[in-house]
C-alpha cells in the first residue's frame, strides 16, 4: 500500500475507518489545511534496510518489528513521540492527549467500556491496549485497510466527519494550528529539529505521525510471570497457570487457534514474516439475531462495515492477551464488564459456583478474574452462554443460536473444559501481566509537572 503523498484519494481513506478506537467508515472530504487527501501512507511490508540499525533490547527468541523505510526508527524521534503522545495540545480545545485514551498503568487502554473523545462523544469502540502495537498486521478491531500506525495515527489525530453517524472527534486536532502550537516551545523545537534533520520546517502533520508511531513502537511487553517461565523459571507460574497453559495450547481449550504466538494473537507480522497474517472472526458473543435487532447499524456489524460481504458479520480481530489482566472491560465494544448478562430466565450453575455475581471484586485482580471466567464460560458453553437480544437490547431469556460465521471448529466442545480447567485457564491469563511494563520511565508522562502533559 505504498501511495504518492499527492495520489491519496478521499475513497481510500473513505474505506479504510481509520480509527484505533473505532470501525467506522470516515471520510476524508475535508477543505483547506484538514485535508486528508494529502496524508502521506506507508508499508509496513517495505524493506527498512537502508535505514540505521536500531537497539530494540528484545529478549533472546523475539523478532523486531518490521519499521516502514519512509520512517526509520531513531531514538530522537521516539523522544519527540513520547512528548507528543501525552501533550494535550494534540486535541482541538486542549483537553486529551493520546494518553487520556491509552494510559500506561492500564497497559495503555483506558478501563472504560467505550472510547470517549475529547469533545465528550461515545465511541463505537474499547480503546485498545498498546502492549506490543509494534507487531500488529491491523491496528483496527474491523478493518484490514489500516496497516500501520502512521496511518492510523491520521485518524484519532484530525477526522471529524462520517457519513451515517454524524460528527466523531477523538482528539481534533486543527492542522492550520501546528506551528502555533510547537513551533514556539522550546524543547519541541530541540526535538523536531534532532528528529527530522535537515527539514526545513519539521512541523507537518506527517512528522507528527511519525513520531507517535516510532514511539508506539517501543511499547514492548516481555517480562510477564508467563516470559519469565518461558525463560527457564520454573517458579514463574503456579501450578495452576502452569495447568492452565497447558489447556490454553491443547485441542482441548482451542484458545492457541486465534491467540497464539509470542505475542497471544493470529494478526502478527515482524521483520523476519514472509506473508501477511489476515484473520477476522466471529466469536459467538452476538447471534444473527443480534445483529438483525440492536446491532443492526453501521459501525456494529464488524468487517461487514468494510468489505459489504454478509460472511463478515461479526468478524473482529483477535486481540493480542499481553496484559489482558489489566485491559478489562473485554471485546470490541466493552460489553463483557463488571455486569454478568443474565435475568430471571438464566441459570449459571457452574459459574455462579465459582464467582459471586453479585459483585464484580474488591480490586482489580478479582474483578479481572470475574470478567475474564465470563468469557471462559462463553467459550466453554460452545458460545451458548449469552442469551439473544431484542430490538431494544435486552435479553430475551432464549438461548444463543450460535450465528452461522462462528469457526465452530475451533471452538472448545462444550462441556469438555472442567471447572477446574476454566479457573486455571484465568489464572494463566492473569500470568500475561508484565508489571514492569505498566510503571516502565521509558513510556511514562515525560513532563509531569508540566499541566499541559498528562492523561
Amino acid at each position: 500500500m505504498n501511495v504518492n503523498r499527492k495520489q491519496v484519494c478521499p475513497e481510500f481513506l473513505l474505506r479504510a475507518g481509520l480509527s484505533v478506537s473505532m470501525a467506522f467508515f470516515l471520510s476524508c472530504a475535508k477543505s483547506g489545511s484538514d485535508d486528508l487527501s494529502t496524508l502521506a501512507l506507508v508499508s509496513p511490508t517495505s524493506s527498512a534496510s537502508s535505514c540505521a540499525a536500531y537497539s530494540w533490547s528484545l529478549p533472546a527468541g523475539i523478532p523486531t518489528p518490521a519499521v516502514p523505510a519512509s520512517n526509520c526508527q531513531t531514538a530522537e524521534k521516539v523522544a519527540l513521540g513520547r512528548m507528543l503522545f501525552y501533550d494535550k495540545q494534540l486535541s482541538g480545545n486542549g483537553t486529551q492527549s493520546c494518553a487520556s485514551c491509552h494510559r500506561q498503568e492500564f497497559a495503555f487502554t483506558d478501563r472504560k467500556s467505550r472510547a470517549v473523545g475529547s469533545t465528550g462523544q461515545l465511541h463505537k469502540r474499547n480503546a485498545q491496549h498498546l502492549s506490543n502495537v509494534a507487531y500488529l498486521t491491523f491496528l483496527n478491531w474491523a478493518n484490514s485497510a489500516v496497516d500501520n500506525l502512521e496511518l492510523q495515527a491520521a485518524a484519532p489525530l484530525f477526522l471529524e466527519f462520517a457519513p451515517d453517524h454524524g460528527t466523531i472527534v477523538e482528539l481534533g486536532f486543527p492542522q492550520s494550528e501546528i506551528h502555533d502550537r510547537f513551533a514556539s516551545h522550546s524543547l519541541y523545537n530541540e526535538r523536531f529539529q534532532a528528529a527530522f534533520p535537515g527539514e526545513p520546517d519539521p512541523y507537518t502533520e506527517q512528522n507528527i505521525r511519525m513520531a507517535l508511531a516510532a514511539f508506539q513502537r517501543t511499547l514492548m511487553s516481555f517480562d510477564s510471570p508467563y516470559d519469565r517461565f518461558t525463560r527457564g523459571d520454573s517458579a514463574a507460574l503456579t501450578a495452576a497457570q502452569k495447568r492452565g497453559l497447558e489447556v490454553f495450547n491443547n485441542e482441548k481449550g482451542e484458545c492457541f487457534h486465534c491467540h497464539g504466538g509470542f505475542n497471544f494473537t493470529d494478526t502478527t507480522f515482524h521483520s523476519g514474516s514472509t506473508q501477511v497474517e489476515s484473520a477476522f472472526h466471529n466469536n459467538g458473543f452476538y447471534s444473527e439475531n443480534d445483529f438483525a435487532n440492536s446491532l443492526n447499524q453501521p459501525g456494529e456489524r464488524g468487517l461487514l462495515d468494510l468489505t459489504g460481504e454478509s460472511t463478515d458479520e461479526g468478524r473482529f480481530r483477535a486481540p493480542s492477551l499481553r496484559n489482558v489482566g489489566v485491559t478489562f472491560p473485554y471485546l470490541h465494544d466493552g460489553s463483557v464488564d463488571c455486569t454478568p448478562p443474565r435475568n430471571a430466565s438464566e441459570v449459571w450453575s457452574e459459574f455462579n459456583a465459582a464467582v459471586d455475581v453479585t459483585s464484580c471484586g474488591a480490586d482489580d485482580d478479582a474483578r479481572a478474574r470475574f470478567m475474564l471466567m465470563m468469557i471462559v464460560e462463553h467459550y466453554r458453553s460452545g458460545a451458548q452462554h449469552y442469551p439473544d437480544r431484542t430490538a431494544d437490547g435486552n435479553a430475551t431469556g432464549t438461548s444463543r443460536t450460535v450465528h452461522s460465521q462462528v469457526d465452530t471448529a475451533n471452538f472448545p466442545r462444550a462441556g469438555v473444559i472442567t471447572q477446574q480447567d476454566a479457573q486455571d485457564l484465568v489464572e494463566f491469563l492473569m500470568s500475561l501481566t508484565d508489571d514492569s511494563f505498566l510503571t516502565d520511565p521509558a513510556h511514562s508522562n515525560p513532563l509531569p509537572a508540566d499541566s499541559r502533559f498528562g492523561p
